[in-house]
């Protein structure tokens, strides 16, 4: 009876230790099952969240989209409003600034024609210089510059081209829109084709030049100094003035081969200029090489170039206090005259 307890009491103690052996060398299933959803849950975190961001994203492109087909005008709605804003304007009527963003909105996505050739229909047939007859040119126009678009932008200079001007109050407002356009370079040679095509007496000439110079490379240098020496008074003045709002350093070479024997007294005037007004580092280190080469004579153009360089830019003395000493000048005095400059400021 005894040796019967001990046998069982033997198997029950080994069949425990097997099952106790059995369980800690091989986890369970469900225990390694949970331990890899817990660490596959950042993941899945992760990518959940990845998900839902991307579909919110394109959702919201979705309804950016919906709203855009959703509001933008058809073709004969755009009619309808170009239409009565125009007349309103000309009645001396309210405008209704919502149509004129929707236009507006418009006519950047599709450049419609026939919308176009309303407003050129109603700039054809004002009479400039009378009242209504110029708020209409004056807003039509703006509109144009509004749109900003090549082809809105060409039937706009296309207008302003024209011969009759006189007496218009629209000129101011006219060439506010020309400032706005000319912050695009893509428009540089329509300026310069309108600048070239219109009469001397146009009172747009020194707007166009001056857009033509702030957007200029070597060929619109070339461009304007060709009519520095022009016999047409008023494009030569615009042209050499509009020289001077030129702000490239890139063209500091360029603008100095002008300052040559070769060119007229008008022309190295005109490039002295624009170096001393650029507000460059280059283009004060040209009038410095200039300078050195000058006689006790030319003290007074010196001075008058140093004034207005160092009053332009700090650029102007760190180049002076860097090259001045590097220089053999010609006459002493003009040297001392441009250190001193340097030193007291300008007056």
């Amino acid at each position: 009876m005894k040796k019967l307890t001990i046998i069982i009491f033997v198997v029950v103690v080994a069949t425990g230790a097997i099952g106790c052996l059995s369980m800690s060398s091989f986890p369970s299933t469900e225990t390694e099952s949970v331990q890899r959803v817990e660490s596959a849950k950042p993941a899945v975190l992760a990518n959940d969240k990845a998900k839902i961001l991307e579909s919110k994203r394109e959702g919201k492109e979705k309804d950016v989209k919906s709203n855009i087909i959703h509001t933008m005008l058809d073709a004969t709605k755009a009619l309808q409003i170009a239409n009565t804003l125009l007349s309103n304007i000309y009645n001396h009527e309210k405008i209704n600034v919502s149509d004129e963003k929707d236009l507006l909105k418009y006519l950047k996505a599709t450049n419609d024609e026939g919308v176009y050739q309303l407003i050129v229909k109603k700039l054809q047939a004002a009479d400039v210089g009378n009242e209504s007859d110029d708020r209409l040119v004056e807003y039509s126009l703006s509109l144009l510059a509004a749109v900003n678009s090549r082809r809105a932008s060409e039937l706009f200079f296309n207008f302003i081209g024209k011969e009759k001007w006189q007496g218009s109050d629209a000129i101011y407002i006219v060439n506010k829109s020309i400032s706005k356009l000319a912050r695009n370079s893509d428009y540089t040679d329509l300026f310069q084709q309108t600048f070239t095509q219109t009469l001397d007496d146009n009172p747009f000439v020194a707007e166009l030049a001056t857009a033509i110079a702030l957007n200029a490379q070597a060929e619109q240098v070339d461009y304007l100094i060709s009519y520095v020496d022009s016999s047409l008074e008023h494009k030569g003045k615009a042209a050499t003035q509009a020289m001077n709002s030129i702000h490239k350093e890139s063209l500091v070479p360029h603008i100095s081969s002008y300052i040559s024997d070769s060119s007229t007294e008008a022309v190295q005037s005109t490039a002295l200029s624009s170096l001393a007004n650029m507000g460059q580092y280059e283009a004060a280190s040209a009038l410095i090489t200039w300078s050195s080469q000058q006689p006790k004579g030319s003290i007074k153009q010196v001075e008058k170039l140093f004034n207005i360089a160092l009053s332009r830019s700090p650029s102007a003395k760190r180049a002076i206090e860097k090259e001045i000493n590097s220089q053999e000048f010609a006459n002493e005095n003009v040297k001392e005259l441009i250190i001193k400059m340097s030193n007291e400021g300008v007056n």
